[in-house]
């Protein structure tokens, strides 16, 4: 007969709960852990035994199952042992499984921080611009106010003529005086006497430009700055552990992942066996 500490399987139980009631009956000792022993006597079987042995506080379902109860209550010890082999079986590889998920995720969450490439952020500039004879924004605080933008911008310039006289709003990219070099490496808007947009990306090299009104150059003219494209992320350690640590934590993780799948699969199979 097989010990309690084994698990045993459904059939097992019915067959090995019949072996103890049958015992009982004969009179012989039985003892089911963590119960105490108790022995079924032969003389105890008469009914003035029985009367006597009666409790009045038991329950009316403890008289009901008479000679039975050794049998529903082995029944009742190994399923309850059976079933909670089986929740605690089943609660590690819960566990294990969790662990190993969360400890997958974040790893894949701290990928971006442990592989930071450059990144380049472009930036939507909107200038405007009032144009007078005597000066860009004649009227403001700051007539030909100095525009600073990043290489990559993409910069809106809302132009407008504030004298109802003619402008037209030019950057000299190539750098070669007041007259403009339309179409060509020059960035110019349309002639205006009232109002025009103007759109264009910042895609010259960084420096000191002037930008001017092609019609009155001499008093409307201010700087154009172009800084360098803004670049993010960290620079790359030249030590070789921090460098080859990033791919040792996710080498080490996909390991303790791939263990957990086989640990599970070489489980399953031991069961089946069994």
């Amino acid at each position: 007969m097989k010990s309690f500490h084994q698990t045993l399987r459904p059939k097992e139980i019915i067959s090995y709960s019949n072996d103890l009631a049958e015992i009982g009956h004969r009179g012989e000792s039985i003892s089911i852990s963590p119960l105490r022993s108790f022995r079924a006597h032969p003389g105890e079987n008469s009914p003035k035994s029985r009367e006597a042995s009666r409790d009045i506080h038991r329950p009316a379902w403890f008289f009901h199952l008479g000679e039975r109860w050794p049998i529903v209550l082995s029944r009742i010890i190994l399923l309850t042992s059976y079933c909670y082999r089986g929740f605690c079986m089943l609660s590690r590889r819960f566990s294990t499984v969790l662990f190993s998920s969360l400890l997958l995720v974040a790893v894949i969450l701290g990928l971006p921080n442990l592989f930071s490439f450059p990144r380049v952020e472009a930036v939507n500039s909107s200038i405007s611009l009032v144009g007078f004879v005597n000066a860009w924004n004649f009227t403001s605080t700051q007539p030909n106010p100095t525009i600073t933008v990043t290489q990559g911008d993409s910069v809106t310039l809302q132009l407008s003529s504030g004298d109802a006289v003619l402008h037209r709003w030019f950057v000299d990219v190539d750098k070669n005086g007041p007259s403009p070099d339309c179409p060509g490496a020059d960035i110019c808007s349309n002639a205006f006497s009232t109002s025009t947009v103007l759109t264009f990306t910042v895609n010259f090299s960084p420096g000191t430009y002037t930008y001017y009104c092609s019609v009155h150059p001499t008093t409307m003219l201010g700087q154009f700055i172009v800084n360098p494209s803004s670049v993010g992320g960290t620079t790359l350690p030249t030590n070789g552990p921090e460098l080859v640590a990033p791919y040792l934590a996710l080498a080490s993780a996909l390991a303790i992942l791939v263990a957990v799948v086989a640990y599970i699969t070489h489980a399953r199979r031991k069961d089946r066996k069994n």
